[in-house]
């Protein structure tokens, strides 16, 4: 158990730091932290690099939580679109996201 408390010591603040860019707020950072030393010490084995099960684990916790505080709106249709983006904006933009992502495959 001593072994858990000074991985407790050195990554608690760094981590409630990190969980905060996602969550702009101290409560909630710590919460996610918190919650994620309980499954690291529920654990039956302990990870090999728990650096990154640690901030793994609390930029996944923080994304969940980010979702479900505001969910996304599946009942989008092409009319709530209209205005927002021209259809030749969307187009130019497709191109561009598949010029990336060639770029990025090779």
């Amino acid at each position: 158990m001593q072994e858990i408390d000074l991985i407790f010591q050195q990554y608690y603040r760094p981590l409630c730091l990190y969980a905060t860019h996602y969550l702009h707020g101290i409560d909630e950072a710590e919460d996610v932290v918190q919650d994620c030393f309980v499954k690291l010490i529920s654990r039956s084995i302990m990870p090999e690099n728990i650096k990154a099960f640690l901030y793994i684990s609390v930029r996944n916790a923080c994304i969940d939580l980010l979702r479900r505080q505001s969910p996304i709106d599946t009942e989008i249709s092409p009319t709530d679109l209209c205005g927002v983006i021209s259809e030749d904006q969307a187009q130019e933009s497709s191109f561009r996201e598949a010029e990336l992502w060639t770029a990025i495959e090779l």
